[in-house]
């Protein structure tokens, strides 16, 4: 989770610990990801209004067109705690419907 990582860094900054203290720094920081030919899947439903998602690790809001998603693993859960939102855009380059 990100506040793993932020909440020491902040930390650390605010005790003016020097940056070059914090690790070794990243030239590139985004990489390319491809989806892993056997994923299962996912199950998703675009949403036209604001809304907000409980997840495990806080809340979520997705705004009208967004898709909320659930993995395919936990397709006989009615509410698992892993799920997430996904733009738009983002989903429809993503993810191909096959049902």
């Amino acid at each position: 989770h990100g506040r793993d990582i932020f909440a020491p860094v902040g930390a650390y900054l605010a005790n003016d610990v020097p940056l070059s203290k914090l690790g070794t720094p990243i030239s590139d920081p985004i990489r390319l990801y491809l989806p892993k030919p056997d994923n299962l899947g996912v199950l998703a439903a675009k949403v036209n209004h604001p809304f907000t998602v409980h997840a495990s690790w806080g809340v979520l809001s997705g705004k009208p067109g967004d898709f909320i998603v659930k993995s395919y693993a936990d397709r006989d859960t009615e509410y698992p705690d892993d799920v997430w939102i996904v733009d738009k855009k983002l989903f429809n380059a993503t993810y191909e419907r096959t049902r």
